[in-house]
């Protein structure tokens, strides 16, 4: 429902109810390859229900040359669990107040500020006690006593825009309580058992730009950067304090127009993430170089090849460091590839790939 005032007011207000469901049998056998849970005809049932009805409204409200956007949801969370034996059964009610303000600074500039409350649930499978999969050394199973972490926010934003440059910076404060994420520990039959747990609280503040331009008529980049300065709780009831970046950077070249048909586009994509910390050790850091050409064919059919993590960075190491516990896990998804494909642009500017 949205009603429109007088002097640039706006009222608007609904109610939404967003189900999930989830059911999955799994029968384990034994090659004899896999050590652990998995004996002969094991059989594993997990059934998981969450229900989500909330209530909003927001009130659009100019003062001056500023305007304010009020807003208020009330959520109510529902969980069924059921794995095995084990049944869980609660629910949640929470409030998550926001406030919007903006002001236009300029023509071509405008400046934001806001606060906002908002809650990251945690996937269905994770609520699961059962091991999702397995190995000779680890296990992966989920924890039904797992909450959903609420994050307090609070950001001041300032955007600028002219003709080919889009211009945005931000710096902001984040609290998360309940903080998500993953435990590892020794099983009584010495596998390493990892699941994901709350943490209590932890926060982040930084600062982060994008900036998208034009270098040329044929040369186009954005760049994003992100720093940030991270708290979060340690196995040993301490607190780790650590400075983090994140960025992405994407280049792009067309040549000039060949007769009727566009020129060919030649594109760079570098991801990067730093190293991140956990209670137990850390996440190196690691980086994903992706490179792309695009030759038309004809006015609507494009040949399209992709190098996919081409200096094969894109691996991920993960390092467990305890007193109890000392481990290292890297995972490589794929691996440096080739990829090639045709566009075809239908009307209305649609492609199929």
């Amino acid at each position: 429902m949205e009603q429109q005032f007088a002097h640039g007011r706006a009222l608007t207000a609904g109610i939404a109810y967003t189900p999930h469901y989830a059911h999955i049998n799994r029968l384990y056998y034994d090659t004899g390859e896999v050590q652990g849970p998995y004996v002969d005809g094991l059989d594993h049932d997990f059934l998981g229900r969450r229900g989500v009805l909330s209530a909003y409204t927001t009130w659009l409200q100019p003062v001056g040359n500023w305007t304010t956007l009020w807003g208020l949801r009330v959520e109510n969370e529902k969980l069924y669990i059921r794995s095995d034996g084990t049944t869980v059964e609660r629910s949640d009610g929470t409030v998550y107040p926001s406030l919007n303000v903006m002001h236009g600074v300029s023509e071509n500039a405008k400046m934001k500020l806001s606060y906002s409350r908002r809650v990251d649930p945690p996937g269905i499978f994770s609520y699961d006690p059962g091991y999702w999969t397995s190995t000779s050394e680890l296990r992966y199973s989920g924890n039904p006593d797992l909450k959903s972490p609420k994050t307090d926010s609070l950001e001041v934003q300032y955007v600028y825009a002219l003709k080919d440059i889009n211009f945005e910076s931000s710096i902001f404060s984040r609290t998360t309580h309940d903080f998500l994420t993953r435990r590892s520990f020794v099983a009584s039959d010495g596998v390493i058992v990892i699941q994901p747990v709350n943490e209590g609280q932890s926060r982040s503040s930084g600062g982060e730009i994008t900036l998208k331009a034009s270098a040329s008529p044929k040369l186009k980049y954005s760049l994003n950067l992100t720093l940030l300065r991270n708290e979060i709780p340690m196995y040993a009831g301490s607190i780790r304090d650590y400075v983090t970046m994140n960025g992405n950077l994407l280049l792009e070249y067309e040549r000039g127009a060949r007769g009727k048909l566009k020129g060919d586009v030649y594109q760079l994509k570098l991801n990067y993430t730093g190293r991140s910390y956990n209670p137990q050790g850390y996440t190196a850091a690691y980086h994903a170089l992706n490179l792309t050409w695009q030759h038309p064919i004809t006015p609507k059919l494009t040949l399209v090849m992709d190098g996919i993590d081409v200096t094969n960075g894109a691996t991920s190491v993960q390092v467990v460091d305890t007193p109890a516990l000392r481990y290292r896990t890297r995972q490589t998804a794929f691996g440096p590839y080739l990829r090639v494909g045709l566009a075809y642009k239908f009307a209305g500017n649609q492609e199929a790939h």
